[in-house]
């Protein structure tokens, strides 16, 4: 009967360690998932912010190319004008 007492009592004894270092395990993953989803929480803001600058830049982008060509429609339309008031000088 000792031999037997003694054969469980090793027995229970494996048992919690073994749940001790399952529990240690999962402790550790927890607190990973943790930093990781902190990680995550601190990345998104910075991404939304990258587009939203960036979205910035292409605008502005846009605005300058879009002034450019109108000044340019202007500038042809300015020297047609001059063009054509200097012809009617001349003849």
């Amino acid at each position: 009967m000792a031999e037997g007492l003694r054969h469980s009592l090793e027995k229970l004894t494996e048992i919690t360690r073994s749940l001790a270092v399952q529990m240690a395990e999962l402790l550790e993953l927890r607190e990973a998932v943790q930093r990781a989803e902190e990680a995550t929480a601190r990345t998104r803001p910075n991404q939304r912010y990258r587009e939203i600058f960036s979205a910035a830049h292409r605008a502005q982008a846009e605005a300058r190319e879009t002034e450019l060509q109108l000044k340019r429609r202007l500038a042809g339309k300015s020297g047609n004008q001059v063009l054509a008031g200097a012809s009617k000088l001349i003849s």
